[in-house]
């Protein structure tokens, strides 16, 4: 009797939260205009962007480097549909770079210019772009309306108390903010997942936080925020500010529409997990040290008592794959190390998979912090071996020079300690007169020869020169062996 009595006081209070917290979110639907939206079906709008790259940064947590977007946007938010175009300004450019992307629910493409392309299936742009139309505060009321809703009570944010409510459905789950007193949001709290964008997978389910300030009054009946704070990952990712919006029952929808051209050569998006290496491009850069060409190039050093990886790219998917081939090939050879020579995410992303096998990752010091992030992550949609075993990972600091000793290919690990490649390091093997550089090296322009960054080659020559290094040739994460000299002709010239 008495568990019967307990049971049905729980169920009374949550029935009572969950009633309370529809409450809140039909209150707030009103506070926006209520039934003044019942025709919409469209957001047209003009909208000025200021972006962080924070899969671009020279440091992983900030200042982040930036671009400016000029963005003419129609919103459906009713449906899955998008239509932006944009003028973006950004690091080493004058004049912006205009594109248009459409989304017309599961289909998508980008056009610039006169040439149009489908999503590619590893871009990511098609979980981004989903995502993205959930942020309309109108379309996110309107979604969680039909979901799993509990009012967890108040809380104060800067001063004001807001009613904390919590959803799950199918589409989303997170929490909003409900100003207690006005009944708008101020902010919106939403799960992410998105396993087809490279950057953001290897961080598996993530937050993205919306703040909503700037509200307007329309028409004279619909309110709406001109200004969204989004932070992803807990980090500033876009501030964006409207200039002009329209609210439309109708549209031309004739801007999403995507030609059976473009249909016909759309690949289903592929998650970065599922990204294995390319086995069938390695180069022998000399004879024991091997580099497996790809978007970002990895490969391994056979020394005598073991196989040294150089760098854990892309996703855990990606390093499990690294790990099955090596154990193939040397059966009898345990893996001595993998070496991470940077902290952008193309450097790191599988570095997880190293960590479940306990394999000692050799990196710099300073990237201590963002490992350790990564080893936190969220993997609970898609578990990975780390996630299962639960490992501590082992990890070699480097704050000075490391060798890691072998009869025929000695290597030295060497921080860079720039501008740039503050976090980074490089792999000097002597005897071969080889340096691996890293990220720090790459073409502009391979016809001219022309480098990227000339700063990042400098914080390369040096590293050699403080070193006493004897350097013939290099390669990098985007260099494919290449005669040192041809680098420093490049820099002579510039002096």
């Amino acid at each position: 009797m008495k568990k019967t009595l307990l049971l049905w006081m729980l169920t009374a209070f949550v029935s009572a939260q969950a009633q309370d917290a529809m409450n809140l979110v039909n209150e707030s639907m009103k506070a926006y205009g209520g039934g003044s939206w019942n025709k919409i079906n469209f957001i047209k709008t003009h909208y000025y962007s200021h972006n962080y790259w924070l899969e671009q940064s020279e440091n992983p947590e900030g200042p982040f480097i930036t671009s400016y977007e000029d963005v003419f946007e129609i919103r459906s938010i009713s449906d899955t549909k998008l239509y932006q175009k944009k003028e973006s300004k950004h690091l080493l450019t004058i004049k912006p770079d205009t594109s248009e992307l459409i989304v017309n629910n599961d289909y998508g493409m980008m056009r610039y210019g006169s040439f149009a392309m489908p999503f590619q299936p590893t871009s990511g742009f098609m979980d981004r772009s989903k995502s993205w139309l959930y942020y309309c505060p109108i379309k996110l009321l309107r979604t969680i309306s039909g979901s799993a809703l509990t009012h967890n009570g108040k809380v104060t944010l800067s001063g004001t108390p807001h009613h904390e409510i919590v959803f799950s459905s199918k589409e989303l789950s997170g929490k909003i903010l409900i100003n207690a007193n006005t009944r708008l949001l101020t902010e919106a709290y939403i799960e992410s997942y998105w396993p087809s964008e490279y950057y953001f997978s290897i961080w598996g389910k993530f937050q993205t936080r919306i703040q909503y300030s700037l509200y307007s009054l329309h028409n004279g009946s619909k309110l709406y925020p001109h200004q969204w704070n989004i932070t992803q990952n807990g980090q500033p990712w876009q501030q964006i500010t409207f200039s002009q919006i329209e609210f439309l029952e109708k549209t031309n929808e004739e801007v999403f529409h995507i030609s059976n051209e473009i249909k016909t050569k759309t690949q289903v998006p592929v998650k970065a997990n599922d990204v294995k290496p390319t086995f069938e491009k390695i180069k022998e850069v000399a004879q024991g040290i091997k580099l497996i060409e790809g978007a970002w190039n990895t490969g391994w050093v056979e020394q005598e008592d073991g196989i040294v990886i150089v760098e854990a790219p892309i996703s855990s998917g990606h390093s499990k794959s690294m790990i099955e081939e090596i154990k193939t090939r040397f059966p009898n050879k345990p893996l001595k190390g993998v070496i991470v020579t940077s902290d952008a995410w193309p450097h790191l992303g599988g570095a997880r998979e190293y960590m479940a096998e306990n394999v000692p990752i050799f990196t710099s010091y300073l990237n201590e912090n963002i490992l350790n992030k990564l080893a936190r992550a969220d993997y609970s949609i898609q578990p990975d071996l780390f996630d299962k075993r639960k490992s501590k990972p082992i990890f070699k600091w480097i704050q000075s020079r490391v060798t890691i000793n072998d009869k025929n290919i000695p290597l030295t690990i060497y921080p860079v300690n720039g501008e740039g490649g503050e976090r980074m390091v490089v792999v000097y093997f002597p005897r071969q007169k080889l340096l691996y550089a890293s990220d720090l090296i790459q073409y502009l322009d391979p016809s001219q020869k022309i480098f990227f960054f000339p700063e990042y080659l400098n914080e390369v020559r040096e590293v050699i020169k403080k070193n006493n290094l004897d350097v013939e040739t290099i390669y990098a994460m985007h260099l494919e062996p290449t005669p040192w000299k041809e680098v420093t002709n490049f820099l002579d010239k510039l002096e």
